[in-house]
């Protein structure tokens, strides 16, 4: 048996990423807004960073990423009953085995595309941080090369269901077009892993920006961040290797997200501006003293920006 792996899974990937750039094809508003308590507040100010926390340890939205995921589990399992190559059905196997344990890899931030949303002051805290979407999209792990999307939240779960049965026709396509030959030898089962993993990963991407429509209200976006899919044909353990590098447990588990300045020989390196646009307190909360200590932490390097309250 013969597997063209590189054109496989250049081609898989590139399936569901159309799948999925159809599905998320809304356009991106000019300023997100991020939404938490103080400590929160104080964190990003201090290092002007935020924080991306792992799918498998996410509170507010357990329920919904494991019924999201499930939902494709179930798909490949109906797929893999169906009359498909041996390798493909190895391939789904694979798939549905590697959901679970994708998420304890995959990383998300959240936002909200409503300035003075009442969910999100009452849900996330006090403070709310506008961040340019520009800036949201040049935001980096240390693990520069970790695949990231920015994407919105869509309150349907029958599009979820429909997206997922496209991407797995068209990964159908893919196997007819780049394996041939008889199953069997010693290597299939890591071939099909590593085809499998990309799968596995890109779906959780769709899966993770799918909420039920009871939850329309709070226009969400996410910043998703994953380990490296281009070498997974060849070294896909590197790839998680690398990237589990940036993962820290303090609190909870999470990667540090900031604006990576491009590096270039003989050019001084020049010091980032602040991450957010603005930062305001909500309306309904009166600590005046919270206030000036977040403007003391803003200090001089701030820009001119200052936190005030919602009116």
């Amino acid at each position: 048996m013969r597997i063209y792996n590189l054109a496989l899974v250049a081609a898989v990937d590139l399936s569901i990423e159309q799948c999925a750039n159809r599905l998320f094809s809304r356009q991106l508003p000019k300023i997100l807004y991020h939404y938490t308590g103080i400590d929160g507040a104080k964190g990003i100010i201090r290092s002007n960073s935020l924080w991306g926390t792992c799918l498998a340890d996410q509170r507010k939205d357990a329920n919904e990423l494991r019924d999201a995921i499930q939902l494709i589990g179930d798909e490949v399992k109906t797929l893999s009953s169906k009359e498909l190559p041996p390798l493909s059905k190895e391939i789904f196997g694979c798939v549905s085995e590697l959901l679970d344990s994708r998420r304890h890899i995959s990383f998300i931030s959240c936002f909200c595309d409503d300035g003075d949303s009442q969910h999100h002051w009452h849900e996330y805290g006090d403070y709310r941080f506008g961040i340019l979407s520009g800036q949201l999209l040049d935001l980096r792990c240390r693990d520069l090369r970790a695949h990231h999307w920015l994407q919105p939240v869509i309150y349907d779960r029958e599009i979820l269901r429909s997206s997922i049965r496209e991407c797995f026709e068209q990964i159908v396509e893919a196997q007819a077009k780049y394996i041939t030959g008889h199953y069997g030898g010693p290597l299939m089962t890591g071939m099909a892993r590593q085809a499998a993993r990309d799968i596995a990963q890109l779906l959780i991407r769709i899966a993770t920006s799918v909420k039920n429509d009871r939850f329309a209200d709070d226009r969400e976006w996410r910043l998703f961040f994953c380990p490296n899919l281009a070498i997974a044909s060849t070294a896909p353990a590197m790839a998680d290797d690398d990237f589990r590098v940036c993962i820290r447990t303090d609190k909870i588990k999470h990667i540090e997200l900031r604006v990576r300045q491009p590096f270039e020989f003989f050019v001084p390196q020049r010091l980032s501006g602040p991450l957010f646009a603005s930062l305001f307190q909500s309306p309904i909360h009166t600590e005046k003293a919270e206030r000036e200590t977040l403007n003391e932490l803003l200090g001089d390097a701030s820009a001119g920006i200052v936190c005030e309250r919602t009116i």
